[in-house]
Protein backbone atom coordinates (compact mmCIF):
# COMPACT_ATOMS: atom_id res chain seq x y z
CA UNK A 1 0.00 0.00 0.00
CA UNK A 2 1.29 3.36 -1.09
CA UNK A 3 1.00 7.05 0.60
CA UNK A 4 0.87 9.76 -1.91
CA UNK A 5 1.13 13.45 -0.27
CA UNK A 6 -0.22 16.50 -2.10
CA UNK A 7 0.98 19.87 -0.61
CA UNK A 8 -1.98 22.32 -2.17
CA UNK A 9 -0.18 25.47 -0.52
CA UNK A 10 -0.46 27.07 -3.89
CA UNK A 11 -4.20 26.13 -4.65
CA UNK A 12 -5.14 28.87 -2.09
CA UNK A 13 -9.20 28.90 -3.52
CA UNK A 14 -9.55 25.22 -2.91
CA UNK A 15 -12.28 24.65 -0.28
CA UNK A 16 -13.16 21.71 1.98
CA UNK A 17 -15.38 20.12 -0.17
CA UNK A 18 -13.25 20.33 -2.59
CA UNK A 19 -10.26 18.24 -0.66
CA UNK A 20 -12.95 15.70 -0.23
CA UNK A 21 -13.99 15.78 -3.88
CA UNK A 22 -9.53 15.30 -4.75
CA UNK A 23 -9.33 12.26 -2.44
CA UNK A 24 -12.38 10.46 -3.81
CA UNK A 25 -11.09 11.03 -7.57
CA UNK A 26 -7.49 9.96 -6.39
CA UNK A 27 -8.67 7.27 -4.89
CA UNK A 28 -10.42 5.57 -7.25
CA UNK A 29 -7.20 5.91 -9.79
CA UNK A 30 -6.03 3.02 -7.62
CA UNK A 31 -7.09 0.42 -5.35
CA UNK A 32 -5.69 0.20 -1.75
CA UNK A 33 -4.17 3.38 -2.32
CA UNK A 34 -4.19 6.12 0.52
CA UNK A 35 -3.52 9.63 -0.63
CA UNK A 36 -2.73 12.34 2.69
CA UNK A 37 -4.64 15.63 1.54
CA UNK A 38 -4.81 18.58 3.78
CA UNK A 39 -5.59 22.33 3.04
CA UNK A 40 -3.52 25.00 2.46
CA UNK A 41 -1.60 26.73 5.33
CA UNK A 42 -4.11 30.07 4.79
CA UNK A 43 -7.38 28.40 4.42
CA UNK A 44 -6.64 26.37 8.20
CA UNK A 45 -5.79 29.78 9.21
CA UNK A 46 -8.77 31.32 8.20
CA UNK A 47 -10.68 27.93 9.49
CA UNK A 48 -9.20 28.64 12.97
CA UNK A 49 -10.96 31.81 12.98
CA UNK A 50 -14.00 31.93 11.10
CA UNK A 51 -14.55 28.27 11.76
CA UNK A 52 -14.95 27.38 8.39
CA UNK A 53 -12.82 27.88 5.02
CA UNK A 54 -13.51 30.80 2.34
CA UNK A 55 -15.09 30.50 -0.96
CA UNK A 56 -14.69 31.80 -4.08
CA UNK A 57 -17.06 34.42 -4.49
CA UNK A 58 -19.90 33.15 -7.22
CA UNK A 59 -19.63 34.80 -10.64
CA UNK A 60 -23.76 35.31 -9.91
CA UNK A 61 -22.91 36.86 -7.03
CA UNK A 62 -19.95 39.17 -8.19
CA UNK A 63 -22.64 40.36 -11.18
CA UNK A 64 -25.05 41.32 -8.71
CA UNK A 65 -22.71 43.20 -7.00
CA UNK A 66 -21.72 45.00 -9.70
CA UNK A 67 -24.89 45.89 -10.41
CA UNK A 68 -25.72 47.22 -6.72
CA UNK A 69 -22.23 48.98 -6.29
CA UNK A 70 -21.10 50.52 -9.44
CA UNK A 71 -23.15 53.17 -12.02
CA UNK A 72 -24.25 51.35 -15.32
CA UNK A 73 -21.09 53.05 -17.56
CA UNK A 74 -18.61 50.93 -15.66
CA UNK A 75 -17.22 47.67 -17.32
CA UNK A 76 -13.49 46.80 -18.04
CA UNK A 77 -14.20 47.82 -21.52
CA UNK A 78 -14.64 51.73 -20.36
CA UNK A 79 -11.37 52.10 -19.85
CA UNK A 80 -11.36 56.22 -19.16
CA UNK A 81 -14.38 54.84 -16.32
CA UNK A 82 -12.21 52.27 -14.92
CA UNK A 83 -9.68 55.02 -14.69
CA UNK A 84 -11.25 57.19 -12.78
CA UNK A 85 -12.38 54.84 -10.30
CA UNK A 86 -8.47 53.73 -10.27
CA UNK A 87 -7.74 56.74 -9.24
CA UNK A 88 -9.95 57.80 -6.65
CA UNK A 89 -11.62 54.49 -5.09
CA UNK A 90 -8.80 51.94 -5.82
CA UNK A 91 -6.39 54.46 -4.21
CA UNK A 92 -7.99 54.04 -0.49
CA UNK A 93 -7.21 52.22 2.07
CA UNK A 94 -8.49 52.71 5.55
CA UNK A 95 -4.88 53.72 6.84
CA UNK A 96 -4.00 56.75 9.59
CA UNK A 97 -2.70 59.56 8.83
CA UNK A 98 1.01 59.62 10.29
CA UNK A 99 1.61 62.56 12.79
CA UNK A 100 3.19 64.95 10.52
CA UNK A 101 0.11 65.05 8.40
CA UNK A 102 -1.97 66.20 11.26
CA UNK A 103 -2.53 70.01 10.92
CA UNK A 104 0.39 71.74 12.45
CA UNK A 105 2.81 69.75 11.75
CA UNK A 106 3.52 68.09 15.23
CA UNK A 107 0.16 66.22 15.74
CA UNK A 108 0.29 63.10 17.57
CA UNK A 109 -3.13 62.22 17.09
CA UNK A 110 -3.10 59.28 15.01
CA UNK A 111 -6.98 58.15 14.97
CA UNK A 112 -8.01 60.12 11.68
CA UNK A 113 -8.34 58.38 8.49
CA UNK A 114 -6.74 59.98 5.83
CA UNK A 115 -8.18 60.63 2.47
CA UNK A 116 -6.66 60.02 -1.03
CA UNK A 117 -8.94 61.79 -3.21
CA UNK A 118 -12.63 62.38 -3.46
CA UNK A 119 -15.27 59.28 -3.93
CA UNK A 120 -15.03 57.12 -0.81
CA UNK A 121 -15.87 59.90 1.86
CA UNK A 122 -19.00 58.58 3.09
CA UNK A 123 -17.64 55.55 3.74
CA UNK A 124 -14.53 56.63 5.48
CA UNK A 125 -17.29 58.66 7.69
CA UNK A 126 -18.70 55.76 8.65
CA UNK A 127 -15.37 54.43 9.50
CA UNK A 128 -14.28 57.52 11.21
CA UNK A 129 -17.18 57.68 13.50
CA UNK A 130 -17.39 54.26 14.73
CA UNK A 131 -13.38 54.97 15.86
CA UNK A 132 -14.21 57.92 17.46
CA UNK A 133 -16.98 56.22 19.19
CA UNK A 134 -14.99 53.26 20.26
CA UNK A 135 -12.50 56.02 21.48
CA UNK A 136 -14.88 57.97 23.57
CA UNK A 137 -17.59 55.47 24.23
CA UNK A 138 -16.04 52.12 24.39
CA UNK A 139 -17.63 48.88 25.71
CA UNK A 140 -16.69 49.55 29.53
CA UNK A 141 -16.09 46.12 31.30
CA UNK A 142 -16.92 45.38 34.80
CA UNK A 143 -13.62 47.38 37.05
CA UNK A 144 -12.35 49.07 33.71
CA UNK A 145 -10.96 52.52 34.55
CA UNK A 146 -13.09 55.13 32.54
CA UNK A 147 -11.01 58.34 33.77
CA UNK A 148 -10.56 60.57 30.88
CA UNK A 149 -7.28 59.20 28.95
CA UNK A 150 -4.51 62.42 27.45
CA UNK A 151 -3.47 61.22 24.64
CA UNK A 152 -0.85 62.99 24.71
CA UNK A 153 0.95 61.24 27.21
CA UNK A 154 1.12 57.94 25.29
CA UNK A 155 3.95 56.56 23.71
CA UNK A 156 3.60 56.31 19.58
CA UNK A 157 3.95 52.25 19.68
CA UNK A 158 0.97 52.47 22.24
CA UNK A 159 -1.18 55.19 20.39
CA UNK A 160 -0.40 52.59 17.01
CA UNK A 161 -2.05 49.56 19.55
CA UNK A 162 -4.96 51.55 20.12
CA UNK A 163 -5.30 52.40 16.87
CA UNK A 164 -5.32 49.77 15.28
CA UNK A 165 -7.54 47.84 17.89
CA UNK A 166 -10.18 50.57 17.29
CA UNK A 167 -9.76 50.08 13.72
CA UNK A 168 -10.45 46.30 13.70
CA UNK A 169 -13.61 46.83 16.33
CA UNK A 170 -14.52 49.90 13.96
CA UNK A 171 -14.53 47.74 10.34
CA UNK A 172 -15.86 44.34 12.74
CA UNK A 173 -18.85 46.85 14.19
CA UNK A 174 -20.22 48.40 10.77
CA UNK A 175 -19.76 44.57 8.92
CA UNK A 176 -22.12 42.74 11.75
CA UNK A 177 -24.40 45.75 11.89
CA UNK A 178 -25.03 45.06 8.17
CA UNK A 179 -26.96 41.55 8.75
CA UNK A 180 -30.27 41.94 7.47
CA UNK A 181 -31.87 40.07 10.49
CA UNK A 182 -30.13 38.53 13.84
CA UNK A 183 -29.82 35.05 12.04
CA UNK A 184 -27.89 35.94 9.44
CA UNK A 185 -24.38 35.60 9.05
CA UNK A 186 -21.64 38.09 7.84
CA UNK A 187 -19.68 37.66 5.02
CA UNK A 188 -16.38 39.09 5.04
CA UNK A 189 -14.78 39.33 1.39
CA UNK A 190 -11.11 38.38 1.09
CA UNK A 191 -8.33 38.88 -1.57
CA UNK A 192 -4.48 37.48 -1.80
CA UNK A 193 -2.57 40.40 -0.35
CA UNK A 194 -4.75 43.38 -1.90
CA UNK A 195 -7.22 43.64 -4.47
CA UNK A 196 -5.22 43.83 -7.87
CA UNK A 197 -8.42 46.06 -9.64
CA UNK A 198 -11.56 47.41 -8.48
CA UNK A 199 -13.79 44.88 -10.99
CA UNK A 200 -11.43 41.24 -10.01
CA UNK A 201 -13.93 39.46 -8.83
CA UNK A 202 -12.44 36.26 -9.67
CA UNK A 203 -10.07 37.26 -7.38
CA UNK A 204 -12.23 37.49 -4.60
CA UNK A 205 -13.14 35.15 -1.65
CA UNK A 206 -16.22 35.32 1.03
CA UNK A 207 -16.05 33.47 4.34
CA UNK A 208 -19.27 33.54 6.18
CA UNK A 209 -18.94 34.57 10.08
CA UNK A 210 -21.71 33.48 12.42
CA UNK A 211 -20.74 35.66 15.68
CA UNK A 212 -19.62 38.98 16.09
CA UNK A 213 -16.47 37.35 17.81
CA UNK A 214 -15.71 35.56 14.43
CA UNK A 215 -15.73 38.83 12.88
CA UNK A 216 -13.68 40.39 15.01
CA UNK A 217 -11.03 37.67 14.75
CA UNK A 218 -11.10 37.05 11.00
CA UNK A 219 -10.99 41.23 10.43
CA UNK A 220 -8.23 41.09 13.32
CA UNK A 221 -6.24 38.63 11.57
CA UNK A 222 -6.66 40.47 7.90
CA UNK A 223 -6.33 43.85 8.41
CA UNK A 224 -4.04 44.95 6.35
CA UNK A 225 -6.19 43.76 3.08
CA UNK A 226 -8.47 46.40 4.27
CA UNK A 227 -5.50 49.46 5.13
CA UNK A 228 -3.56 48.37 1.87
CA UNK A 229 -4.99 49.99 -1.34
CA UNK A 230 -9.02 49.05 -2.15
CA UNK A 231 -9.29 48.39 0.93
CA UNK A 232 -12.13 50.88 1.25
CA UNK A 233 -14.07 48.82 -1.41
CA UNK A 234 -13.78 45.25 0.19
CA UNK A 235 -15.20 46.80 3.14
CA UNK A 236 -18.13 48.18 1.15
CA UNK A 237 -18.46 44.83 -0.52
CA UNK A 238 -18.27 43.01 3.04
CA UNK A 239 -21.50 44.80 3.96
CA UNK A 240 -23.52 45.13 0.66
CA UNK A 241 -22.84 40.92 0.77
CA UNK A 242 -23.35 40.78 4.00
CA UNK A 243 -26.97 42.85 4.44
CA UNK A 244 -28.16 41.28 0.60
CA UNK A 245 -27.61 42.64 -2.60
CA UNK A 246 -31.50 42.53 -3.37
CA UNK A 247 -31.73 44.13 0.10
CA UNK A 248 -29.35 46.87 -0.66
CA UNK A 249 -31.29 47.25 -4.12
CA UNK A 250 -34.36 47.86 -2.49
CA UNK A 251 -33.24 50.00 0.68
CA UNK A 252 -31.78 52.21 -1.61
CA UNK A 253 -34.96 53.00 -3.78
CA UNK A 254 -34.83 51.07 -6.88
CA UNK A 255 -38.27 49.87 -8.25
CA UNK A 256 -37.48 47.61 -10.12
CA UNK A 257 -36.27 44.09 -9.54
CA UNK A 258 -32.53 43.69 -9.06
CA UNK A 259 -31.11 41.67 -12.27
CA UNK A 260 -27.56 41.40 -13.09
CA UNK A 261 -26.51 44.27 -15.58
CA UNK A 262 -26.03 43.59 -19.17
CA UNK A 263 -23.02 45.93 -20.92
CA UNK A 264 -23.92 47.51 -24.10
CA UNK A 265 -22.62 49.40 -26.87
CA UNK A 266 -23.90 52.20 -25.44
CA UNK A 267 -22.29 51.92 -22.16
CA UNK A 268 -19.12 51.70 -23.16
CA UNK A 269 -18.99 54.58 -24.83
CA UNK A 270 -16.29 57.51 -24.46
CA UNK A 271 -17.43 59.46 -21.41
CA UNK A 272 -14.84 62.45 -21.24
CA UNK A 273 -16.21 66.17 -21.75
CA UNK A 274 -19.87 67.96 -21.10
CA UNK A 275 -21.25 64.88 -23.64
CA UNK A 276 -21.78 62.59 -20.47
CA UNK A 277 -25.50 61.09 -20.25
CA UNK A 278 -27.81 62.24 -17.79
CA UNK A 279 -28.32 58.86 -16.76
CA UNK A 280 -24.45 58.76 -16.10
CA UNK A 281 -24.09 61.75 -13.82
CA UNK A 282 -27.03 60.08 -11.88
CA UNK A 283 -25.16 56.94 -11.79
CA UNK A 284 -22.43 58.49 -9.85
CA UNK A 285 -24.71 60.06 -7.53
CA UNK A 286 -25.61 57.31 -6.72
CA UNK A 287 -22.18 55.66 -5.16
CA UNK A 288 -22.72 59.11 -2.93
CA UNK A 289 -25.99 57.85 -2.26
CA UNK A 290 -25.33 53.91 -1.15
CA UNK A 291 -22.28 55.25 0.89
CA UNK A 292 -24.55 57.59 2.74
CA UNK A 293 -26.33 54.47 3.47
CA UNK A 294 -23.17 52.86 5.07
CA UNK A 295 -23.70 55.83 7.62
CA UNK A 296 -26.65 54.85 8.25
CA UNK A 297 -25.69 51.00 8.48
CA UNK A 298 -23.23 52.36 10.75
CA UNK A 299 -25.63 53.73 13.42
CA UNK A 300 -28.87 51.44 12.94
Amino acid sequence: MSLTRLNLDRCSAITEGGVHQVYGKLSDLKENARFHLRLPDKALAYRALAGKVPTPLKESDSQLLHTVVWPAKVSVENEEVCQRILDTWHVQGLAFADPPQVRGGDGRFQFGLIQHRNGPCGILAAVQAELLRELVWPEIEEDDNVDHQDWDTLEEDVLREVSTKCLVTAVSEIIWRARPDKDAVAKIVLVDEELSHPLAYDSLEVVDCGSKEQVLAMVRGVLDIFTKPGGVILLLYSVVLTRGCHKVWEEAGNASKLAPRLQTDDETQDMGGGGASSRHSSSWRAIGRFASRLWSICFL
